[in-house]
């Protein structure tokens, strides 16, 4: 089922909380902030997250991407958004219109990724950067996976529910992500994805 949703999530001062929707309202108050989170949008999910962040926002193309980055990583913000705009711009060719009206990228201390309505969750470990090739191309599909999810999921979803259901979303975005690293690499760079892949565990993608 999709719905629609208005919510208002209240931390302290030092902290921001995001959501999925647009950020309608955010005041302050007794030391406390809350932030007034809406769609009108009918979606899939509702994600939030609260932590202290260094916002940023930026403009791709037609799409306004903002980072919610950890202080410690804030200089990857430029570079996670010039390599997820590549992929929002494939996929708005090959799948037509990005369905929301921002997109946000979100460090979390969750494992891998995942993708709800209009922004991906990240663990620090994909936000801060790769130490080795291997480690590198993992990051990068799970954005890549996880950005294709504002489709197949976000735009378009099944409606039946049990066992299996998620193949269809998983398999999409999956497809979608070797579609996207097909536009972007030469053929030698495509033939070793499939070994620096054999690390892609269930635990790193959502």
């Amino acid at each position: 089922p999709r719905y629609s949703f208005d919510v208002s999530i209240t931390v302290p001062d030092t902290l921001a909380a995001v959501s999925s929707g647009a950020l309608v309202e955010n005041t302050d108050a007794a030391g406390k902030k809350t932030f007034r989170w809406k769609s009108d949008t009918p979606v899939f999910a509702l994600s939030v997250s609260a932590a202290k962040y260094d916002i940023k926002e930026h403009q791709r193309e037609n799409v306004r991407v903002v980072t919610y980055l950890y202080p410690e990583h804030a200089v990857r913000a430029d570079s996670l958004v010039a390599f997820v705009g590549d992929a929002l711009q494939f996929y708005e060719k090959e799948f037509g219109s990005y369905p929301f009206t921002e997109f946000k990228i979100v460090e979390t201390e969750r494992t891998g990724g995942y993708g709800p309505p209009g922004m991906i969750l990240l663990s620090s470990s994909h936000v801060k950067g790769a130490s080795n090739e291997t480690e590198k191309r993992l990051n990068d599909f799970v954005l890549v996976h996880e950005t294709a999810h504002q489709w197949w999921g976000g735009k378009v979803s099944h409606t039946f529910s049990g066992e299996g259901t998620g193949i269809l979303t998983e398999g999409l975005a999956d497809y979608s992500a070797f579609r996207f690293f097909e536009s972007t690499t030469d053929m030698n760079e495509r033939l070793s994805f499939p070994l620096s892949l054999a690390f892609f565990s269930a635990e790193a993608k959502g």
